[in-house]
């Protein structure tokens, strides 16, 4: 008569133990969860594609991307969103709608390539970076791409070349619960997700 012996069995239920508890310990994100990295990520990616239009020279409605192209953030609003635009006066700054119309699908702008939104679980922490605090605008400009914060380079470019690039931007993502996400990115345009 042919059995497990007890060894056997012991070794197998040591073996189903183990393999239980490595599943267990993988991250089970909850969907806020979820959306918060999903969302993180997206907006990190939106800042690289922005710069890859900027290096790209991209054309929007016929103009010349000379002024480069950006992304605005306003962190106050009911319903979080941002835009990709396009530089077209060449100041390196916003000139769209902003406040209530920044989200508002009727509000158009000249510089607006489009609106994109956060999921109504995430929104942006208030804004804080060398020389401000508010709303954010990072323009990059070809052909490198320089990076402009809110068009003032010399408030952040200059200390951040002094600094040997220490200083960043934080872009802070906050669910309802309190968990964050940080989106960090530098004067060269490095751009990480924390």
């Amino acid at each position: 008569m042919k059995s497990f012996t007890l060894v056997e069995m012991l070794i197998t239920l040591a073996i189903i133990g183990i393999l239980s508890a490595a599943i267990f310990a993988l991250p089970n994100y909850t969907r806020q969860e979820y959306d918060l990295i999903n969302t993180a990520q997206r907006v990190a990616g939106d800042i690289q594609r922005t710069q890859g239009l900027a290096l790209a020279t991209a054309t929007f409605k016929g103009n010349a991307a000379e002024g480069g192209w950006g992304i605005y953030i306003e962190p106050t609003l009911a319903q979080p969103c941002y835009v990709i635009f396009q530089d077209v006066t060449k100041d390196h700054s916003y000139n769209g709608p902003i406040g209530a119309d920044l989200c508002d699908q009727t509000k158009t702008g000249l510089e607006i390539s489009e609106r994109l939104y956060l999921p109504p679980n995430v929104r942006f922490d208030p804004l804080t970076y060398t020389g401000g605090t508010g709303s954010l605008t990072l323009v990059f400009v070809p052909p490198h791409p320089d990076t402009f914060l809110n068009g003032n380079v010399a408030d952040w470019v200059s200390n951040v070349k002094a600094s040997s690039i220490a200083d960043t931007i934080s872009i802070v993502l906050r669910l309802s619960s309190g968990e964050t996400k940080s989106i960090k990115v530098n004067a060269l345009g490095i751009v990480e997700v924390q």
